[in-house]
């Protein structure tokens, strides 16, 4: 049962190291947040000490509704005369989403079946906590079988 739920060493190296892998220790959480009622012309100021370019799009309850991407805004952002949209406009679903707490192995195997490299993480009730990205999975795991090898 322990392998099944990903939490046993095995013989398959791989595995065993997505075991000391945990979501909470690699999810990112310095993502700049959007309120729902928001405009570009709003968000064109917050946006201009970001150093992401991805951002979450949250309700009054910090519930996730979707993500507004840099590049999506970037003709626009310019454009003063636009600044009076709603940031709705530029929303989209997230390709999928991450529940917190979720096994690694589980969080990989959506990174390839969405073919993306960052996904939001939430927890049951759809509030958002934070990103997760291949990259940094990728890098930990590194970092994990170095250790397990020595």
């Amino acid at each position: 049962q322990l392998r099944k739920k990903g939490e046993l060493l095995t013989h398959d190296k791989d595995q065993s190291v997505f075991v000391f892998l945990k979501l909470e220790d690699l999810m990112e959480t310095d993502f700049l947040r959007i309120k729902e009622n928001m405009t570009l012309g709003d968000i064109v100021h917050i946006i201009s000490t970001a150093r992401r370019n991805i951002f979450p799009v949250i309700d009054n309850f910090g519930r996730l509704l979707g993500v507004v991407q840099l590049d999506d805004l970037r003709e626009d952002m310019f454009k003063p005369q636009k600044y009076g949209r709603p940031i709705s406009d530029y929303m989209i679903p997230p390709p999928d989403k991450i529940l917190e707490h979720e096994a690694i192995q589980s969080v990989m195997e959506k990174f390839e079946d969405k073919h993306t490299w960052m996904l939001p993480v939430v927890d049951k009730q759809n509030h958002y906590l934070g990103f997760i990205s291949k990259s940094r999975i990728l890098n930990a795991y590194r970092e994990q079988l170095v250790k397990i090898q020595q």
